[in-house]
């Protein structure tokens, strides 16, 4: 069983000013106070009268906009059968203080892609001395690691990937200021069909993306799988980052080797 495969060629597909909310958003919340699609005048980086014209700009100033700050990423990514099994999903939480340079993330996996010998719960720790990883695996066995800052960045880049697969989305904007994507196509390039396929991004006033979800489904392997993500920021400088208590003991353990040594750029392992 190799779980890479796929999820890299998803991460490669899907990726190729007021006071930022605090701690209301959440990764499965419902849209609200949507209006008609408009032609927005101005608006975040990267939107025009024609809508939205610059992704990359976009997600420039998200990037700006959070430089120093401390928030939350929460998410779930699940890919099932087309007769309801899951085949592999995970649920992430990061914790994130770019000003001190500490970050925490939480992965949880389940589904028939897990084996007895695949991690079922992955934690890393961030800080001044580096990375840490605690694995917990199917049979209960516990192991530490060393690892690599990209596990922290990439359950982000998330917001980022379903951003860039959209096709032709429609703009709107909300009671409360927000700009709304929103598209029932993806991109050409994408692995993710069309039919059916559905996304929504959620754009702040001053340029942070933070909330995005998607309905799809691909092709892997002869069979036909639905994945379906969402994934958005929540507690903008309300986030405190504390280390878990493993950290100490993981330190002290004998080194076993990198955790993220086979990932991607910004892709948690297994993924």
């Amino acid at each position: 069983m190799s779980r890479a495969p796929l999820l890299v060629a998803l991460l490669v597909v899907l990726a190729g000013c007021g006071a930022l909310p605090g701690g209301d958003a959440q990764a499965d919340r419902e849209p609200y106070g949507v209006d008609e699609p408009v032609d927005p005048p101005s608006g975040p980086p990267g939107f025009s009268a024609d809508g939205l014209e610059d992704p990359a700009a976009l997600w420039a100033a998200h990037e700006e906009t959070l430089a120093d700050r401390s928030y939350a990423v929460r998410g779930e990514r699940e890919l099932t059968y087309e007769n309801g099994t899951v085949y592999r999903a995970v649920e992430y939480a990061t914790l994130l203080d770019r000003g001190d340079d500490r970050g925490y993330t939480r992965e949880a996996w389940r589904g028939t892609d897990v084996d007895d010998g695949d991690a079922v719960e992955t934690e890393r720790w961030t800080d001044d001395r580096g990375v840490v990883v605690r694995e917990r695996f199917a049979n209960g066995s516990v192991e530490y690691r060393e690892g690599t800052g990209f596990a922290l960045a990439s359950n982000e880049r998330r917001l980022r990937a379903i951003l860039s697969v959209v096709e032709d989305p429609d703009v709107m904007v909300a009671e409360d200021g927000t700009y709304v994507i929103e598209a029932s196509e993806a991109s050409a390039a994408s692995i993710v069909a069309d039919e059916p396929f559905h996304a929504e991004i959620r754009v702040h006033e001053a340029g942070v993306v933070e909330y995005a979800e998607l309905e799809g489904t691909v092709d892997y392997d002869g069979e036909r799988l639905r994945i379906s993500e969402r994934v958005g920021i929540d507690a903008v400088d309300g986030t405190t980052v504390v280390a878990p208590d493993w950290v100490d003991e993981a330190r002290a353990a004998p080194a076993e080797g990198s955790a993220d040594e086979d990932e991607g750029e910004g892709e948690p392992r297994g993924d």
